[in-house]
């Protein structure tokens, strides 16, 4: 169950950490924007995608608050499992798996839907196909 927990912090901690940084992504690209550095964009995105890929406030919340555990080991005392953070993991969990669903279930509706004009689209090109070779054969 520890694996768990902490995992669920490194996806609530990612998620924050990320946004953080991507709120002062946006206020550099509109500086940089005005200074016309734009050249500099991209690759400071590049950066915003590793705080929300790497679990860097994680492990510094983990090793700043460590306590001696088990077998020599350490455990952040940050983490320890109390009721209340228990059932607010589960609650929220609970939140992001009906999140994951909902957008599970629109983007293949979208798929559906760009799938059936993709097959109209085709089917028309083919038949406008037939036409003009049936036209050049009358003639």
């Amino acid at each position: 169950m520890r694996w768990s927990n902490e995992m669920f912090y490194i996806l609530l901690l990612n998620s924050f950490a990320g946004a953080i940084v991507y709120g002062f992504w946006i206020i550099a690209k509109n500086g940089m924007a005005k200074k016309k550095k734009l050249k500099y964009v991209y690759p400071m995105l590049g950066i915003v995608e590793a705080f929300f890929i790497f679990p860097v406030m994680f492990v510094y919340l983990k090793v700043s608050t460590h306590v001696p555990g088990s077998h020599g080991s350490y455990y952040g005392a940050l983490f320890l499992r109390t009721p209340f953070i228990y059932t607010v993991q589960c609650v929220i969990a609970g939140i992001w798996i009906l999140g994951v669903i909902f957008n599970l279930g629109n983007y293949i509706k979208e798929y559906w839907k760009f799938k059936s004009i993709l097959k109209k689209a085709l089917h028309m090109s083919c038949l406008q196909m037939y036409a003009v070779k049936f036209c050049r054969n009358l003639k």
